[in-house]
């Protein structure tokens, strides 16, 4: 049996984790929101875990207020950087491995095919260099790792597009949505199920952290655009309004957004044996969880 803690649980992915910890109950889960535990204090870290005979920390804590953090430069690089790099140095003192989400948005490349872990990374905004420098800072402080860099994150809990264009949409006759940047619409659960797996696979040594530690780009399967995302929502949510694709230079944000956000995933499916499901099966799945609520 192995222990698992998991930082930042109160938000949308670590809610996910929380669930889908029930089918795993050979480990023990510790769960941790912001206000049990400020990753931005390094004796807070090491005071709070060390009561616990901790084997993997699986890191959901993170500053993702994508424009607020233009004008939150300093909370932004506390969290992402300065909190990622403590829970790096108290994991690495520790022996514990440790399992961090980084982003899509550290690419920002212009390529126009699907990104490789391998691909340059030229970050744009404050959000973006922020989830960068979380990354460098990890992989300076320790070896046993695993950054999965994950995309267009939603769920049926939290703030995210779908909750924000559901809301959006309600008493009006028709809405604009953004057709020019595409990704990969990403169901939280699918990354929590996914990434237990892949812990569960090392506690039972089906993997080896030496050999597996590293950088991966894990998201659903598939392609859209924020148009399309929309339109599938609508549908599912039984939503009728007219909905027009709108160029990004039509909507004005405080930090700029990826063009291009698709993942080539072979070095995950290929390391671990087993991939994301579409992303069109993920929505529906999501849906499920709305309805059950």
């Amino acid at each position: 049996m192995s222990t698992i803690a998991v930082t930042g649980a109160s938000g949308q992915l670590g809610q996910q984790f929380n669930f889908m910890s029930q089918f795993y109950p050979l480990h023990d889960f510790i769960f941790f929101d912001s206000e049990e535990i400020d990753i931005t204090i390094e004796s807070v870290i090491s005071k709070t875990l060390d009561e616990y005979d901790i084997d993997f920390l699986i890191n959901c804590a993170a500053y993702t207020l994508v424009d607020q953090a233009e004008q939150e430069e300093d909370k932004a690089y506390r969290i992402n950087a300065d909190g990622v790099e403590n829970l790096a140095r108290y994991c690495h003192k520790e022996n514990i491995i440790l399992l961090h989400f980084s982003s899509d948005y550290v690419y920002h490349n212009e390529l126009n095919r699907p990104l490789r872990e391998t691909d340059p990374t030229t970050p744009k905004g404050v959000y973006a260099r922020s989830k960068m420098e979380g990354e460098r800072r990890l992989i300076a402080e320790m070896d046993n790792y695993l950054i999965f860099r994950i995309s267009w994150l939603y769920s049926s809990y939290g703030s995210n597009f779908l909750k924000s264009i559901m809301k959006a949409a309600h008493g009006r006759d028709s809405l604009q949505i953004v057709y020019d940047q595409i990704g990969s619409p990403t169901y939280a659960r699918d990354i929590a199920s996914k990434s237990l797996r892949v812990v569960d696979g090392l506690a039972e040594g089906l993997f080896d952290i030496k050999s597996t530690a590293g950088i991966y780009n894990v998201a659903n399967a598939g392609v859209a655009s924020w148009y399309d995302f929309g339109l599938q929502i609508f549908e599912r949510a039984n939503i009728k309004l007219k909905v027009d694709p709108i160029l990004s230079a039509e909507y004005k944000t405080a930090a700029v957004r990826p063009t291009y956000s698709v993942f080539d995933q072979s070095k995950f499916n290929d390391t671990f044996g087993f991939s994301l499901n579409h992303w069109l099966r993920g929505l529906d799945k999501c849906f499920k969880a709305l309805n059950e609520d």
